[in-house]
């Protein structure tokens, strides 16, 4: 940012006392936000049967990067399912579901929401670049903030059993118990980003 000389030299803000007072119009996307944002998704799934079972396995993985150019936030995702059934008899079935998740989520813990803070004022008060060699709220606030990371686990068991009692009639039964398993920590920042 460029202090401001004169009227013929305005630069970009100019201090009264202690306090810098900007007038530049900033293009907040250009300087904050990336034209987007890396992901990938990969699914591996196998299925079969033998005589009267079936089976159904799959294993996936998910990765999302935020937008923000300076320390985006990072979601990686890790799933599995089973699926199996089987035919007892004619009239009877059963079968068992197993789904696990993993989430695991990493992002700056900064003090105050950064995209709520840089959309709530005009983008003439958001400056970028730094002021007497100091950086601006928001970018010191994103450089010098601990990684915050949340772990996620999920878990779903489900069994059925499906009877045909007489034409007409079915008895369905299904059992399901899941549990989430989430954990925060912060990790604090070693150096500031460059």
């Amino acid at each position: 940012m460029r202090k401001y000389v004169d009227d013929n030299n305005v630069g970009d803000y100019t201090m009264i006392g202690t306090k810098p007072y900007y007038y530049a119009d900033w293009d907040v996307n250009k300087i904050f936000y990336n034209n987007a944002s890396p992901s990938q998704s990969h699914i591996l799934s196998i299925q079969g049967s033998s005589g009267k079972s079936a089976y159904y396995l799959s294993f996936g993985y998910d990765y999302k990067e935020g937008i923000m150019k300076m320390r985006p936030d990072k979601l990686n995702k890790y799933n599995a399912t089973v699926n199996v059934t089987t035919s007892l008899y004619d009239w009877l079935k059963v079968g068992a579901r197993f789904n696990y998740t993993r989430r695991d989520y990493t992002y700056p813990e900064t003090a105050s929401n950064v995209y709520q803070y840089l959309w709530r004022w005009g983008s003439f008060f958001l400056p970028s670049g730094t002021i007497d060699g100091y950086d601006p709220r928001i970018i010191a606030h994103l450089k010098q903030a601990a990684m915050g990371q949340t772990a996620t686990d999920f878990l779903r068991m489900n069994t059925f059993l499906k009877a045909n009692i007489v034409e007409g009639l079915t008895f369905n039964a299904d059992f399901t118990y899941s549990i989430q398993n989430p954990k925060q920590q912060l990790k604090q920042v070693l150096g500031l980003w460059h």
